[in-house]
């Protein structure tokens, strides 16, 4: 099964993203496993429907709901078992605009990065190939 926008087959469910957080006096460590966790009640992001399990959407949204103030200064680090999808890569980005003062590290296990620019305006994204 593909998906229809980037033309890559999607991660299968229970894709795996661990992250640590570290912004102004937040700390904190917490995995997410795609299709398993609750998604938010009320998004501040957006993302296409199909995309809404996505683990690392989901630890986005997790991450924003622990951060009360968007001028907090710190990084968001995370490991993902697949390369992100277009979907999540520009869901980084929307963090990021919110969030102008954080910065994120991704490392993953499996997949082939696409084309990938960060956003001009808030280039803070950095994708890392783990090697198992």
């Amino acid at each position: 099964m593909e998906d229809a926008a980037d033309g890559r087959t999607p991660p299968p469910e229970g894709n795996v993203v661990t992250a640590d957080l570290k912004a102004g006096g937040v700390r904190g460590s917490f995995d997410v496993v795609a299709g398993e966790a609750a998604r938010p009640a009320a998004p501040r992001f957006t993302v296409p429907e199909r995309d809404a399990g996505h683990a690392e959407y989901l630890v986005l949204e997790a991450a924003a709901e622990r951060i009360a103030n968007r001028r907090a200064k710190g990084l968001l680090r995370m490991f993902s078992e697949y390369y992100p999808c277009a979907s999540c890569r520009a869901v980084m980005q929307q963090f990021l605009r919110a969030y102008p003062r954080m910065s994120i590290e991704l490392g993953y296990g499996r997949g082939e990065p696409e084309a990938f620019a960060p956003d001009p305006v808030n280039p803070r994204i950095e994708l890392t190939p783990v090697e198992p």
